[in-house]
Formats: structure tokens, C-alpha cells, sequence
């Protein structure tokens, strides 16, 4: 792992945390990984964190994600999940949303065998990560499959038609990974699920409580604003 400009005691976490690995067969869809950290010093009926981690939808997951998984589970003193999706260019739209969906089922049936409370699950993620927690919540309000007790959703890309829209080399990086994930199919990213801003107004009730990081040098700001906005009237 590099560890360039990360502290000694932020580094020294894993340590911290006890690390399971599992491939979860998903009908119909690939096998995702899943990394499971859980706290050496976990309470009973802890909370579970599921994490997904950025990079365009192109990036893989790598160990900067293990470390971070490690310093929430010690935060929580429970247990985070991290996802390992599928990526494009070989695997675009609805795969990895589908696997992560998938995923966040698969933790609320776990969590009586954790000694994990399943009042206490949260979700989050980074940049294209945070586009699949926002999307999760969004389809299990119409589902009711399960409820999640908070969404954070740190640069979170709600809007991948604003790439777009957007000049200089962010602009070029961001329409290139928004191409990738929808196959060149401009037409889809006003898809609730694959540009969560998008989402009709009777989508965005019963949402769990919100947290949003968003730069202001980041090219989803303007829309991780809108997305507040809109969560905040609806409810």
C-alpha cells in the first residue's frame, strides 16, 4: 500500500479490524466481491457502513478502499462492507448498480448472523460510488426491500449528463467515463438510476436521512446542490 502523506495512526487502523472476503453469486448478474472489515472491538447490535468506492465506474477497487473501510469500522466499532463492482469498459449499465443493490440485500440478511442491527445500515460512496448509493436508495423506496438509516454521499456523481456541459479536463475525464458506463447512449443518463437528479419528484419521498460532501471545484457540485434541494422539499 502507499502510504505517502497518510498518518501513522490512520495507517495502523487495519490492525484494528478483522477482514473477510466473499464472492456473492448473483442470479443473472456477474459475482461480486465483497470486503468485509469489522471491528476487533465491535458492539453488540453494531451498526454496518456498506461502501462504494469511486473512479469513474472505470476504476477497480484498490487498498487506499481497504483502509478506509478499516478507519470507519474502528469510527462505528462495527462492521463496513466494501464493494468490489464490475467496471467498464467491459461491464456498463445496470451491472453494477444491479451487483451493489444486490449486495446491500445480501448485508440485512446477514446482519442477525453479525450480531449487527439492521435498523443501524448505512450506505455510501465516492464519485460513481455515490451515484450507486443514491440510485439504492431511490429503487428501494419504490421496492421496500429494505431501509436505510442514512446515505452519504461524498462527490457523488448525480448527474452524469452535466459531463456534458462541463469544459476543460474535467469536463473531457467526466464525459468520458459517462460514455463508458452507458455505452455511448447519450439518451440514458437522464435515467433516475444512472443520474439520481433526474428522479420525478414521487421518487425522491421516503429517503433516508442525507449527508452530501461536495467540493466546489468538483463538476457535480452544482448538482449534488440541486439533488439537496430537492430531497430537502420532498421531504
Amino acid at each position: 500500500m502507499r502510504s505517502k502523506g497518510i498518518p501513522k495512526d490512520y495507517l495502523k487502523k487495519q490492525e484494528r479490524v478483522n477482514r473477510e472476503e466473499h464472492l456473492l453469486q448473483v442470479p443473472d448478474i456477474v459475482p461480486v466481491r465483497i470486503i468485509v472489515s469489522t471491528a476487533k472491538d465491535r458492539k453488540a447490535d453494531c451498526p454496518v457502513h456498506i461502501n462504494m468506492h469511486g473512479g469513474g465506474y472505470m476504476l477497480p477497487h484498490n487498498k487506499d478502499d481497504d483502509l478506509y473501510s478499516a478507519a470507519v469500522a474502528v469510527g462505528i466499532e462495527g462492521i463496513v462492507v466494501d464493494i468490489d463492482y464490475a467496471t467498464t469498459p467491459k461491464y456498463a449499465f445496470p451491472v453494477a448498480f444491479d451487483q451493489c443493490y444486490a449486495v446491500t440485500k445480501w448485508v440485512f440478511e446477514q446482519c442477525a448472523s453479525w450480531g449487527a442491527d439492521k435498523n443501524r445500515v448505512s450506505i455510501g460512496g465516492h464519485s460513481a460510488g455515490g451515484n450507486f448509493a443514491a440510485a439504492i436508495c431511490l429503487k428501494a423506496a419504490q421496492t421496500g426491500d429494505f431501509l436505510l438509516c442514512l446515505q452519504v454521499l461524498d462527490y457523488a456523481a448525480t448527474d452524469n449528463e452535466v459531463a456534458f456541459e462541463t469544459k476543460g479536463v474535467w469536463g473531457i475525464l467526466t464525459r468520458f467515463f459517462s460514455r463508458l458506463y452507458v455505452k455511448g447512449k447519450r439518451q440514458m443518463l437522464i435515467d433516475p438510476f444512472v443520474s439520481p437528479v433526474y428522479a420525478p419528484d414521487d421518487m425522491l419521498h421516503n429517503q433516508p436521512p442525507t449527508l452530501i460532501v461536495a467540493p466546489m471545484n468538483c463538476p457535480f457540485y452544482e448538482a449534488n446542490k440541486k439533488f439537496r434541494d430537492r430531497l430537502v422539499k420532498a421531504g
